[in-house]
């Protein structure tokens, strides 16, 4: 959105954008950069202040060189006739021009209608067609308000002009969330098979474990058993052997 503008009575009111912004939200569900200068910083406050919008307020933050590469990142723009309309259609992002009809022809309309429309007073458009009246009242500034546009009048120039694109917008990015949770998922069910395999192989490991304990036990005790029936048979042999010694000896 740019919101400023050289002469007030081009400048569409802080109600009005404010409205058209409560719009887009609920129809698009885009976030709202607020571009501009300065001196638009009042501007841009009253309309964030009035409209319940996702607002980026970013009025005397961007430099006018590095302007272009803003405006070609957003899904539209909606503008009064400034140079903010002229970078963005030099970039191909679509504009929606709020005009009084000042200047009319020189600035606006653009002959490409698919890339730029204005949005005039409807007093204003009656006239469009009227060589002399655009001579006398248009070309060198309009005293017509601006804000005797219908806030209507634009909202449906943006569902006309807008929705379809908006729509394919919408959808690519409701897949790319779609293909993000399925991967998040999938991901998680692989983080859960590894740790249950992990399980395992620590379950297994400690049976190993125990197992080779157990049979080490057992290879002791059955050690030591033979070691006492070998020392038991010495004894016994030992008895023997003085027994005949003495019987001998007898």
């Amino acid at each position: 959105v740019k919101s400023g503008g050289m002469v007030v009575c081009s400048q569409l009111f802080t109600d009005n954008f404010a409205k058209i912004a409560d719009y887009i939200k609920e129809k698009f569900g885009y976030k709202i950069c607020i571009l501009g200068g300065k001196q638009d910083k009042k501007l841009a406050k009253a309309i964030m202040k009035k409209s319940s919008a996702d607002f980026v307020d970013m009025t005397g933050k961007i430099p006018l060189e590095k302007l272009p590469r803003y405006c070609k990142k957003m899904q539209f723009v909606l503008a009064n006739d400034t140079a903010g309309l002229h970078i963005s259609a030099a970039v191909g992002t679509k504009v929606i021009c709020v005009s009084n009809g000042s200047y009319f022809p020189r600035f606006v309309d653009y002959p490409d209608k698919d890339l730029v429309r204005a949005v005039y007073p409807d007093e204003a458009d009656k006239k469009l067609t009227d060589l002399k009246y655009i001579k006398d009242n248009f070309l060198y500034g309009s005293i017509i308000d601006i804000n005797s546009i219908p806030t209507q009048k634009v909202i449906d120039t943006i569902e006309s002009f807008i929705g379809k694109s908006a729509k394919k917008t919408k959808k690519t990015a409701e897949k790319k969330q779609t293909a993000k949770k399925t991967q998040a998922k999938k991901t998680a069910v692989k983080k859960v098979t590894t740790t249950k395999k992990t399980a395992t192989k620590a379950s297994k490991a400690s049976a190993v474990k125990k197992d080779t304990k157990k049979t080490t036990t057992k290879k002791t005790t059955t050690k030591k058993t033979a070691a006492v029936k070998k020392t038991t048979t010495k004894s016994t042999v030992k008895k023997a052997v003085k027994k005949a010694t003495t019987k001998k000896e007898a």
